[in-house]
């Protein structure tokens, strides 16, 4: 395998190992002691659905980082030359995003929206 394969691949396995090692050391790090010190008192909607969105906001960087390392694999895939391959690579990324952000908040973080018609946007040329 050449040099620059491997480049890829470590970059890849780099990228979604950053991204795990952000959600999981940084949930015990940082979002529940955040957490435990965030006082919502008086400010609607329910601190619930602050504190789970405040989680939710540290953890998507890990979908965003996992889409970058598909990307970073095009080559590899053979999809080097395949002008759609980023753009529903991002799309999916998106979709994902958006999809577990209506989940998750029950539809009331409206960013669901913005996610998915991002998804579209990047994906409708190639649709």
């Amino acid at each position: 395998m050449p040099i620059d394969q491997i480049a890829l691949i470590v970059a890849a396995l780099g990228a979604v190992g950053i991204g795990l090692a952000h959600s999981i050391l940084g949930e015990q790090g940082i979002v529940k002691p955040v957490l435990k010190r965030m006082n919502w008192n008086g400010v609607p909607p329910d601190a619930d659905f602050l504190n789970s969105t405040v989680r939710f906001a540290w953890h998507i960087t890990t979908f965003a980082w996992t889409g970058l390392a598909v990307i970073l694999l095009a080559p590899l895939l053979g999809m080097e030359s395949n002008p759609a391959f980023v753009p529903l690579t991002i799309a999916m990324t998106f979709a994902i995003t958006g999809i577990v952000t209506l989940v998750a908040s029950k539809g009331r973080h409206l960013a669901w929206i913005v996610f998915l018609g991002i998804a579209a946007g990047a994906a409708w040329p190639y649709l």
